[in-house]
């Protein structure tokens, strides 16, 4: 189960096409089909959504932080959705992905 606030799912959506476009790269240069064979493809690609995940999250999550004050109590209240995926903000979900991809390069 995915739980996310605003734009946070598209932090998934994003690693998701970061490991589609290194299966594709890694067909289109060995030629194999049989799983995870060589890690670098992987950690090429994913590496640049998490990049892409930071600096959308950094984006989205600036927006998102409007400050109003109440002039009688001057109480003040956030307004705006953030963006979050399983109550992290969506920026920081990057290095996450950014250890996986690591990971993914030194497991075979």
């Amino acid at each position: 189960m995915v739980i996310w606030k605003g734009w946070g799912i598209l932090a998934v959506l994003m690693a998701m096409a970061g490991f589609v476009i290194g299966m594709m790269i890694e067909s289109a240069i060995y030629g194999s089909s049989k799983g995870i064979l060589h890690g670098w493809p992987y950690t090429l690609t994913l590496i640049a959504a998490a990049v892409g995940i930071w600096f959308s999250g950094k984006a989205l999550n600036k927006s998102a932080g409007r400050v109003l004050v109440d002039p009688q109590t001057n109480q003040q209240f956030k307004m705006g959705t953030p963006h979050t995926l399983f109550f992290i903000p969506m920026q920081y979900t990057s290095f996450v992905l950014g250890l996986i991809a690591i990971l993914m390069l030194f497991s075979k």
